[in-house]
């Protein structure tokens, strides 16, 4: 049974990754259009969101444990209504804004609770401002308990390497969310936390338990990890612990709307309670919880402290 116990005050968690701007668009349909064969929205409502670093950030503080987000965004009305975002939600900016670069946003229009479509503005972003970033990151990630890796692959983070060798070295905790076809660039983290897809891009389908788990066993051991989660959707989650012994945790999620963000939440929770002293399997079964109250909320959302109480 899970079981939450009072965060510790005074720990600092530093998010570092891709930090993007969700905006929903909320409306119904009641006709197609004369003009061409798609629907017309009514629009009801809009709304602006933390979307990808900043959303696992925005968890993070929602359970009361101190975050600071590092990351890139331009120089537009994109990025001002980010950081408004950041300070609704107590996030500690260490953003860097540059006018070379757009900010990532995902503009998504909704209706009856479905997705319709989806639009996206992004810029890759080019090797010297990534060099700035982990410049930037030298400067401040001794004053945090735990460091977070958020990989959405949109360039903040080009080489995890120095990111995860600086926080070895001081014996700081890296939780990295990956991203992509190359995991051995998140070798010697303390974690990784792939879902289900991202897992078999790199060791293939299992046809069974047994092969799972000796996949997993092998793939944690040749990156060096001390934990693997993989997060496996409506089945829970699954992990392989510091000893190599395997737990799987079965959802608990009553319904299904909508599973952005999910992965954002685990690794949040799991974050702002490895940094407050909690054991990692306890974490991880909190965590699986709160995943749980994520994908019954539409969009990317914020699982709150209360919430996973009740």
């Amino acid at each position: 049974m899970t079981y939450l116990a009072g965060i510790p005050t005074g720990k600092k968690v530093l998010v570092v990754g891709d930090v993007m701007l969700d905006e929903y668009t909320f409306g119904v349909v009641e006709r197609i259009s004369p003009e061409a064969p798609v629907p017309i929205l009514k629009v009801h409502k809009q709304e602006c969101r933390l979307g990808g670093s900043a959303n696992v950030a925005a968890n993070i503080t929602a359970l009361g444990v101190g975050v600071s987000l590092l990351g890139l965004c331009g120089a537009d009305t994109a990025a001002d209504t980010l950081l408004e975002e950041m300070q609704k939600a107590c996030i500690d900016s260490k953003l860097l804004r540059s006018v070379e670069i757009s900010t990532t946003t995902k503009k998504r229009i909704l209706a009856h609770q479905q997705q319709l479509m989806r639009i996206d503005y992004e810029h890759q972003i080019n090797i010297k401002a990534a060099q700035n970033l982990y410049e930037k990151f030298l400067e401040i990630y001794l004053e945090y308990d735990l460091v977070v890796l958020s990989d959405y692959g949109k360039g903040a983070v080009l080489d995890p390497q120095p990111y995860i060798e600086s926080c070895n070295l001081k014996n700081i905790a890296i939780l990295v969310d990956p991203k992509g076809g190359d995991f051995d660039r998140y070798c010697n983290a303390t974690l990784i936390t792939p879902n289900l897809r991202e897992f078999e891009e790199i060791v293939g389908s299992s046809l069974n338990n047994d092969e799972f788990v000796a996949k997993a066993q092998a793939l944690k051991n040749k990156l060096g990890l001390a934990y693997l989660i993989v997060t496996l959707g409506p089945d829970g989650v699954f992990m392989l612990d510091d000893q190599n012994h395997s737990h799987r945790m079965s959802s608990e999620a009553k319904q299904v709307y909508d599973v952005s963000g999910a992965g954002d939440t685990v690794i949040a929770v799991l974050a702002a309670l490895i940094a407050s002293d909690y054991e990692v399997a306890h974490a991880l079964d909190i965590a699986n919880t709160a995943a749980g109250l994520a994908v019954a909320k539409v969009g990317t959302s914020v699982v709150t402290y209360s919430e996973i109480l009740s």
